[in-house]
């Protein structure tokens, strides 16, 4: 990633009492920047073109978008967008979540699409209907109104609000009717699979059943978001969490394989050359903490 502003949480969360923060504002043109927290941004009123990983799309009136900890973005030609920034860490929430993830809807607007976005020229975005935003602004301006208050009692009532607003999103979600939606719910099951049961023995076939999709329909997915196959997706989801524990840990090549999922190690280390450019012990040697 190249050097841009880090907002940390410790500077726009911490302080304000709550681990997460809403904010309204009209957001003019501004720098390249990254956080070291999640953005979920409400499109209120007005549009701009939204930078993001290098890449930029269209944003309007009720579009809805998450950015990750980590990735730069920016927005350009501003023209009297005003937006609802929700910042919290991902991380730290999951605890809490409880069934929220099974909603696919939710998988999708956190995990998948901000993924397919940085990684390809994806400019499709969640939108909400009027009524919908209608009812988002509701919930948005109760936890505005009691955060402000302070009274007795407001923490409860916008961590509520917080996880209502998540519920209600991930909900809007699942119902929207447009191709790319039912498209990226389906990749969101299977990819939620992958992530679950990468270090096991699993089939492309066990891939399309989890995201309820033909081998065909379910290859052409993979293909139209991430431009690999879904075998290919799994080999790199195994490389990531290999590459992770060589930087962590000092456990040795086979047993790291072997927990991500490789049960040869030869072909392991082949898959990794393949990806990252280095084997794994030269990667541990470069990289480890």
């Amino acid at each position: 990633m190249q050097e841009t502003t880090l907002y940390s949480a410790n500077q726009f969360i911490m302080p304000y009492g709550l681990p997460y923060r809403l904010m309204f504002h009209s957001q003019e043109n501004n720098q390249e920047h990254h956080h070291d927290f999640t953005e979920l941004v409400i499109v209120l009123d007005g549009s701009a073109e939204h930078w993001i990983a290098g890449r930029h799309y269209p944003v309007s009136r009720g579009d809805v978008f998450v950015v990750r900890k980590g990735v730069s973005h920016c927005y350009r030609n501003s023209l009297r967008l005003r937006i609802a920034n929700v910042m919290f860490d991902l991380e730290d929430t999951k605890n809490d979540l409880l069934d929220l993830p099974e909603i696919p809807g939710f998988f999708a607007l956190f995990e998948s699409e901000p993924s397919v976005r940085e990684q390809s020229d994806f400019k499709e975005c969640h939108t909400l209907s009027p009524v919908q935003l209608a009812e988002v602004e509701g919930i948005l301006n109760r936890f505005q109104y009691e955060y402000q208050g302070r009274k007795p009692g407001f923490r409860f009532v916008c961590r509520n609000a917080f996880f209502e607003l998540l519920v209600y999103l991930a909900r809007s979600y699942d119902k929207d009717g447009k191709k790319y939606s039912r498209r990226m719910i389906k990749l969101s099951r299977m990819i939620r699979f992958i992530e679950e049961n990468f270090q096991q023995d699993i089939s492309r076939d066990e891939i399309m059943e989890a995201g309820e999709v033909s081998i065909s329909v379910g290859s052409r997915i993979f293909q139209e978001f991430l431009h690999e196959t879904p075998i290919g997706h799994l080999i790199r989801v195994r490389i990531d969490h290999a590459s992770e524990l060589l930087r962590r840990t000092d456990r040795p090549v086979a047993e790291i394989a072997f927990r991500c999922g490789f049960r040869d190690t030869n072909y392991f280390s082949l898959q990794f050359k393949k990806t990252t450019g280095l084997s794994p012990r030269e990667f541990a040697g470069r990289h480890r903490d």
